[in-house]
């Protein structure tokens, strides 16, 4: 049976009683409606799962008596996305769907075609709605863990970051041919980074900086997609690649 699943922090949980405090707390009392005596899942975000009776709500917490435990590893490969910063709120739908499929991590990147402009105040507000984007998606997913949002960074601190992948996937609308199966043919990359720009996609300077520090351009088909539509095939494309390799 499918139970309530709360995220809290792992100093919360401990062998016999699981807390939690925050915006769940309303959520649990007004909307769910939730009282002493039922059972909820509690989760650390690292992978650690528990069914929680719960013992005292109270304006602040929830207590629950921690029922069973059970540990999950995650065995991979790790994906993370990094995401050129499209206009509106197409962050938040990249973010909920990428979650929903699995992505361990989502950097947010401001390239040279990022019309989105981040002052320090804004970029806080924002990071901060995706991380919430995300933990209520991880919940309705079942993940045991929410992917992590970093902070936006420039395009300059994201080309530092990508060689630390085994492999980089960069997908361009103007590469017709190579796919991504073609792409991981005889290789078994435990650490994957995907790569979409913003509306307008790429510059050409921008992909023959990719290219130099490894990164493998790839094709989505010979449609031309929206930057939230992009992310979320590439991401189903790697996805399904490495599911038939896995089950072969």
């Amino acid at each position: 049976m499918s139970r309530p699943r709360f995220f809290v922090s792992p100093d919360h949980i401990t062998e016999g009683k699981a807390e939690i405090i925050g915006e769940d707390v309303k959520h649990i009392k007004d909307v769910l409606r939730l009282k002493v005596g039922d059972v909820i899942t509690v989760c650390d975000g690292r992978g650690l799962e528990c069914l929680g009776e719960i013992v005292n709500v109270s304006d602040s917490r929830v207590e629950t008596r921690v029922l069973e435990r059970r540990f999950i590893e995650d065995t991979g490969p790790h994906i993370t996305l990094f995401q050129g910063i499209p206009k509106g709120t197409k962050m938040d739908s990249i973010v909920q769907k990428s979650t929903e499929l699995g992505v361990s991590r989502i950097v947010p990147v401001m390239t040279k075609r990022t019309v989105v402009k981040l002052d320090e105040r804004k970029r806080e507000s924002k990071v901060s709605r995706w991380r919430r984007v995300a933990r209520e998606a991880a919940k309705q997913s079942q993940r045991l863990t929410a992917p992590e949002i970093a902070e936006a960074v420039s395009w300059e601190r994201a080309l530092g970051l990508l060689p630390e992948f085994d492999l980089v996937l960069v997908f361009w609308e103007e590469e017709e041919e190579r796919s991504v199966g073609q792409i991981l043919r005889g290789i078994h990359p435990k650490s994957i980074a995907v790569v979409i720009g913003p509306e307008g996609g790429f510059s050409e300077g921008e992909v023959r900086a990719l290219k130099d520090i490894g990164g493998k351009i790839a094709t989505l088909g010979k449609y031309i997609l929206r930057t939230e539509t992009a992310s979320l095939v590439a991401l189903t494309i790697v996805l399904y690649e490495l599911s038939t390799r896995a089950g072969a």
